[in-house]
C-alpha cells in the first residue's frame, strides 16, 4: 500500500498543474518521470518509447496507469469527470497526500483503512458487472472474524468476490455456514472456488488474480488487519490470512456501526444529501485523528442541514455509521457539498 500511496502522490502533484485534472497518459508521464514505473527494464523516456503501442490495450504502461485509476476511483481518491478518461483529484485524496507529505503516519494509516472500508459497489465512480450491493472489505473482515479469525484465497473467492448483493437477508450467515461446512470436507474449499469460476465463465486463475489486492491490502503494514499464516487442514497446509488485534477491532467497529448505502438516502433532497456528505467526511476525519475543534462549526452547520436524514437513519453521533461520500455520493451531490462547505 505504501507504493500505491506514493504513486498517487505523484499523480496528485501532476494533476495540480491542471486544476486537479489528469488523464491516463498524464498519469503515465508523471509516474515515469518520477521513476515510479518502468517498461522492458527501462525507465524515463526510454520506458515510454518501449511501452507505446498503436493498440493501447497492449501498452504495458497505459494498462498500469489504467489499473491505478480504477483502484484510486474505488478508494475515493479520483473521480471521473465529463469524459471517461479524464479524472479529478478529490478531498479524500488531498487528505492522503497531505498526511503522506507531512509524515503524519497515524492519521494516514487510519484514512487508508477508511478508504478500504468505504469501498462500495457499484458506485457513481466505479462499476463491477453483476454486483448490485456490496461493501467488500466490511464483508471480508466480518467473515474472517466469524471463521475462527482466518481465511484463505479460495475462500475469499467464494465468500467475498462471488457476493452480488450483501443486503439479501441472511446472506452473511448463509455464507459463514457454507464456508464452515466446506472446511469439514476434504477438497471442498477448492471445488467451491472452481464452481464460482465456472458459473461466471472465467478462468480460476483470473479470480485468484483478483484476490491479490484485498489479500495484500489487509496485510499491508499501513493497514495491519491481518498477517500471513499457515493452517493444516485435511493433511494439506494452506496459506491464510489471520486477523490481528487491529483487524478484530475494526470488525467489531463495523458490526456496531450503521452501514449507510445510497438507496437509504436517495429519497432526500440534493441539499440534504450534500450536507450529509459533508457531515460524513467530518466524521471520517475525526475518526482518523483530526482535531474536531478545527471543523466544529462547519460540522454543526452540516448536521443541521441534514437533520431529517440523520433522524431517519437513527444517527445521533458522528463515528457511529459507515458512509464515505467520496466513494458513494454522485458528482452532483459532491459538487454541491463542496459549495456548501466553502
Amino acid at each position: 500500500m505504501g507504493r500505491l500511496m506514493n504513486s498517487y502522490k505523484v499523480i496528485w502533484d501532476a494533476a495540480e498543474q491542471d486544476n486537479g485534472q489528469i488523464d491516463i497518459d498524464g498519469m503515465t508521464r508523471a509516474l515515469v518521470s518520477k521513476q515510479q514505473a518502468s517498461s522492458s527494464g527501462a525507465v524515463g523516456a526510454e520506458a515510454l518509447r518501449r511501452s507505446t503501442r498503436i493498440d493501447r490495450s497492449r501498452d504495458p504502461l497505459f494498462n498500469q496507469s489504467k489499473m491505478y485509476s480504477e483502484l484510486f476511483r474505488m478508494l475515493g481518491w479520483l473521480w471521473v469527470r465529463d469524459k471517461r478518461s479524464l479524472f479529478r483529484t478529490t478531498p479524500f485524496g488531498y487528505a492522503i497526500v497531505d498526511n503522506l507529505k507531512a509524515g503524519r503516519r497515524d492519521q494516514l494509516e487510519r484514512l487508508l483503512q477508511y478508504s478500504l472500508i468505504g469501498i462500495t459497489l457499484p458506485s457513481p465512480h466505479t462499476e463491477l458487472q453483476g454486483v448490485t450491493n456490496h461493501r467488500p472489505f466490511s464483508f471480508f473482515l466480518r467473515l474472517m472474524e466469524a471463521l475462527e479469525g482466518w481465511i484463505d484465497r479460495e475462500e475469499l473467492i467464494v465468500g467475498v468476490l462471488a457476493i452480488r448483493d450483501d443486503r439479501i437477508p441472511n446472506v452473511f450467515a448463509d455464507m459463514v455456514a457454507k464456508l464452515t461446512a466446506n472446511r469439514t470436507r476434504a477438497g471442498a474449499i477448492d471445488r467451491a472456488a472452481a464452481a464460482v469460476a465456472s458459473a461466471n465463465h472465467v478462468q480460476h486463475n483470473t479470480l485468484q488474480n483478483y484476490t491479490r489486492f484485498p489479500l495484500g491490502a489487509i496485510a499491508a503494514p499501513e493497514v495491519g488487519w491481518a498477517v500471513e499464516g499457515r493452517v493444516k487442514i485435511h493433511g494439506e497446509t494452506r496459506i491464510v490470512r489471520r486477523l490481528t488485534h487491529r483487524g478484530r477491532a475494526m470488525a467489531a467497529q463495523i458490526v456496531a456501526a450503521r452501514d449507510v448505502r445510497e438507496a437509504d438516502i436517495e429519497a432526500f433532497s440534493l441539499e440534504q444529501r450534500a450536507q450529509f456528505a459533508n457531515y460524513s467526511m467530518y466524521s471520517i476525519l475525526e475518526n482518523a485523528g483530526y482535531d474536531p475543534a478545527v471543523f466544529a462549526v462547519e460540522r454543526q452547520v452540516a448536521r443541521a442541514g441534514c437533520k431529517r436524514l440523520l433522524d431517519s437513519l437513527g444517527i445521533d453521533q458522528p463515528g457511529t455509521f459507515i458512509y464515505s461520500p467520496a466513494q458513494q455520493a454522485s458528482l452532483n451531490v459532491l459538487d454541491l457539498a463542496e459549495r456548501l462547505a466553502a
